[in-house]
């Protein structure tokens, strides 16, 4: 199976499990971490044959992720997406990928696979890729939350206050809106707000004010 459908499975796995912030990055570290074995690549397609599937792709690798996972996070619930996380590219690859699994590498070199199992080029990996876009938009859609997370809480939500129905009225122009300013909780609207660095939303008589103390905190010429 292609990376794109590894990601979006580790992705529900941790947000359908009801894990925190995270776990659930963790848990889509797991369901992409076999495919480390996948970098020989870069020195031709011999020694990739070689390689692939091996220490990416084995137990204790599997069993290392879920022990470090557990330690971080301290919950039964970690230990048990994380299994599962990384369990599902394991189990996926062993009937999407056409590879062999060297699952007991390096003690041993015999390779699994189920018995009907397709290769990368089959139809349905290219399916999955696409259908893997469309289950993070429905987890979008019925848990408010996007792969954005990962990288910024604040962004994410901020997203979906524009979707959201508009029931406040802007403190300044009057139009309607749905966000707040972050210092002075007047509702504002976009027209009239300062997305900060940070991703805070500000009016524009507080960011005068952050303005106004900053230059005054900042050391003279």
């Amino acid at each position: 199976m292609h990376l794109e459908p590894h990601a979006a499975l580790g992705w529900t796995i941790g947000v359908v499990g009801g894990g925190d912030r995270k776990l659930r990055k963790w848990c889509v570290i797991g369901a992409i971490l076999p495919d480390i074995d996948a970098i020989p690549y870069v020195f031709g397609a011999e020694v990739y044959a070689r390689w692939h599937h091996t220490f990416g792709h084995n137990v204790f690798l599997w069993a290392l992720f879920v022990g470090y996972v557990t330690y971080r996070c301290r919950t039964v619930r970690s230990a048990v997406l994380s299994f599962l996380a990384f369990g599902s590219h394991l189990l996926t690859d062993a009937q999407l990928s056409g590879w062999d699994l060297y699952l007991f590498w390096p003690f041993s070199r015999e390779g699994y696979l189920f018995p009907h199992a397709v290769g990368l080029e089959a139809p349905i990996n290219t399916f999955l890729v696409y259908a893997s876009f469309a289950v993070v938009f429905l987890i979008a859609l019925f848990y408010r939350r996007t792969p954005m997370d990962m990288f910024s809480p604040k962004l994410d939500q901020l997203f979906f206050s524009t979707l959201r129905k508009r029931t406040h009225s802007c403190a300044i122009c009057g139009a309607k809106c749905n966000q707040n300013c972050e210092t002075c909780h007047r509702a504002i609207c976009l027209r009239h707000a300062t997305i900060t660095k940070a991703i805070s939303v500000l009016c524009v008589n507080c960011r005068r004010n952050r303005e106004s103390q900053q230059g005054l905190a900042r050391p003279p010429d």
